[in-house]
C-alpha cells in the first residue's frame, strides 16, 4: 500500500473539505475528526472560502461562474461563520478540541506544513496539493468518480493513477468505477453518526406518526420522489408525508408541488433523527451516490428506506422486502409495494426489527482511525 503506513500515538492531522456544504464528506469528515481527537490526536477541519476553482477555472476556463458560485457562499459563510457540521466536534473528553479553519480558496504550504497527514477528499484536492504537500502522507477520501459530474475522464484518471498517498473507497460501487485505473486502494466504509447510531437498540413502537419522509437532495432526485410521492397520494389519498431538503431552491420547488406538506431544511443532527423517528419510511430516490448515508441513517432509526438498488454502498445493507424496498423502472409496481406495506402493520413492523441488522460496516466508532491506519 502507498504511504501513510506508520501511525503514532500522537498526529498532527488536517482535513481539508471540499466547500461548507451539507454533505455526505462533510459529515464524515466530522465523524473522522471526532474518533481522531478521542484517540489523542490533534485535528484541523480546513474549509475554502471560495470552492471549485480547479473544476470552473483550471478546466473550464469559466472565471464568471466562479465568482458567482463564490458569492453566494460568502454570503452562507457571512450569516454564519461555521462549519456545517459544528455540532458533531463538540465532546468535551478530548484532550484536544477540533480546529476548523476558513482559507480563501486552499491552504498554503506553510500552513500544510505542521500537519503529519492530510486528508483530501476530491480529484481537485489531489492536483492542487501535489505540490504543496508530500503526497506520500496524503489521504485521498475517493466518494465517486467526479468525471460522471464533471467530464475530463482522462485527465482525473491520470492524477489518481500518479497519486502516491493512501487512497479510501467507501463502496464496492466506486471500486467497480476505478478499477480500471487505480490498483492500490482500502474499502473503509463511510460511518453515520454517533446519535444515529445510538439509536439502534431502540424498541420497535408503533406510534409513529408520519408515513413518508422525502429526501429533496437536488434538482433531479427531488422531482423524482416527489412525483412518486405524488402517484401514490392518487392510489392512497391518506398517506402522511414530510419532506427534508437541502437548499431555498429545493424548497421552493418542492413548496410549488406539494403546498400543505411541512418542509424543513437546515435542520441539526438531533431534529434529522427525530424525523427519521417519527416516520415509518425514508424515500430516497437518488440515482446516483458514491455511499449515500441517508438510508443508513434511517435504518439505525428503524425507518424503512424506499431507493434504487445498487445505489452508492446499498449493497452492504439494503435487503429488499427485509428492511427496505427497491424502487423499479416501472412507478406502479414501486407504489402498489409502498402502499402493500403501509398497510399491514405486521409486515412493517417485521421490516422495522430487522432495519438495524445489517448496518454494521457503518459503525462511528475507530472510523477516523481506519483511515489514517
Amino acid at each position: 500500500m502507498n504511504g501513510c503506513v506508520l501511525v503514532s500515538d500522537h498526529l498532527r492531522i488536517g482535513i481539508v473539505l471540499p466547500a461548507n456544504l451539507l454533505g455526505g464528506p462533510q459529515k464524515i469528515a466530522a465523524i473522522a475528526a471526532l474518533d481522531l481527537a478521542k484517540n489523542g490526536h490533534e485535528v484541523t477541519i480546513i474549509l475554502p472560502l471560495a470552492p471549485y476553482f480547479y473544476y470552473h477555472v483550471s478546466l473550464g476556463r469559466n472565471l464568471l461562474r466562479w465568482v458567482r458560485q463564490s458569492i453566494g457562499h460568502f454570503r452562507d459563510w457571512l450569516k454564519n461563520p461555521r462549519f456545517v457540521f459544528e455540532e458533531l466536534l463538540l465532546d468535551s473528553s478530548v484532550e484536544f478540541p477540533i480546529r476548523t479553519r476558513f482559507v480563501l480558496r486552499k491552504s498554503s504550504r506553510r500552513a500544510l506544513s505542521k500537519f503529519d497527514r492530510v486528508v483530501v477528499h476530491s480529484i481537485a484536492q489531489v492536483n492542487e496539493y501535489a505540490r504543496v504537500y508530500p503526497q506520500e502522507n496524503q489521504i485521498y477520501l475517493l466518494w465517486h468518480p467526479e468525471e460522471h459530474v464533471h467530464g475530463y475522464d482522462q485527465i482525473f484518471q491520470q492524477l489518481r493513477r500518479e497519486f502516491k498517498g493512501k487512497i479510501v473507497l467507501s463502496s464496492s460501487f466506486t471500486e467497480d468505477a476505478v478499477r480500471d485505473h487505480v490498483t492500490d486502494w482500502s474499502l473503509i466504509p463511510g460511518p453515520i453518526s454517533h446519535l444515529a447510531w445510538g439509536y439502534r437498540g431502540l424498541k420497535d413502537e408503533s406510534n409513529r406518526t408520519r408515513d413518508i419522509l422525502l429526501f429533496w437532495k437536488h434538482y433531479k432526485d427531488g422531482p423524482l420522489g416527489g412525483d412518486i410521492l405524488l402517484e401514490l397520494l392518487k392510489k392512497r389519498p391518506q398517506t402522511t408525508i414530510s419532506i427534508w431538503c437541502r437548499g431555498t431552491e429545493n424548497r421552493i420547488e418542492a413548496m410549488r408541488l406539494f403546498p400543505n406538506v411541512e418542509i424543513v431544511e437546515a435542520i441539526s443532527e438531533q431534529e434529522l433523527c427525530d424525523l427519521y423517528l417519527d416516520h415509518k419510511m425514508l424515500l430516497f430516490a437518488s440515482t446516483y451516490e458514491g455511499l449515500g448515508v441517508p438510508p443508513i441513517e434511517a435504518l439505525a432509526c428503524r425507518c424503512i428506506p424506499i431507493l434504487y438498488p445498487n445505489v452508492g454502498a446499498a449493497d452492504i445493507y439494503a435487503k429488499d422486502g427485509e428492511n427496505c424496498i427497491h424502487l423499479s423502472e416501472e412507478s406502479s409496481d414501486t407504489i402498489s409495494r409502498i402502499a402493500e406495506v403501509l398497510d399491514n402493520e405486521d409486515l412493517l413492523r417485521a421490516m422495522r426489527l430487522d432495519a438495524p441488522n445489517h448496518i454494521e460496516p457503518f459503525d462511528p466508532h475507530g472510523y477516523g482511525m481506519k483511515v489514517i491506519g
